[in-house]
């Protein structure tokens, strides 16, 4: 499929299964959003992946936070230097950035989590609506339920 052809629910489906079996294969997180856009099923020049998966990521974090476990795509697709994309996380994540960034590279991701996060991307997220657009639901609840962001992002950590 193409960049124009596929809806950003699908790559970011294709996307967590690729990344499942990275870590059943016991491999390291994709280097470069390109690679990352290959195993997701785009065919796109390497410009145009990086501004697609941008997008994908994106959802595919908004299910683990939905599932309760660290930022997922933060962890497993990383820039060709193996650093997190410093655009993530601006607006209202930005005082979380480092905590999200260590947390999601702390923790022992295993398959069960991948599938965790799958099913919270089938059942929660619009699969017609952008990231964008999913994270702004967000943003209004923790305007409207103060607490609701930090609640989410230390759910897993809590006994």
């Amino acid at each position: 499929m193409t960049k124009t052809t596929m809806s950003q629910a699908t790559a970011a489906h294709n996307l967590l299964k690729a990344i499942r079996q990275r870590i059943v294969d016991g491999k390291g997180p994709f280097q470069g959003y390109a690679a990352a856009a290959a195993a997701a099923g785009y065919t796109t020049n390497s410009k145009d992946a990086g501004r697609a998966m941008g997008q994908v990521t994106s959802r595919i974090d908004l299910a683990a936070f939905y599932a309760g476990l660290p930022m997922l795509a933060v962890h497993w697709v990383r820039n060709p230097d193996g650093k997190v994309n410093p655009a993530s996380f601006p607006g209202t994540w930005a005082p979380y950035k480092e905590e999200i960034e260590s947390v999601a590279a702390r923790h022992v991701w295993s398959v069960e989590d991948v599938d965790k996060v799958l099913s919270k991307m089938h059942s929660t997220l619009d699969a017609n609506e952008g990231a964008v657009t999913l994270w702004k639901y967000v943003e209004s609840r923790r305007l409207d339920t103060p607490g609701f962001v930090e609640y989410h992002l230390h759910r897993a950590l809590q006994p």
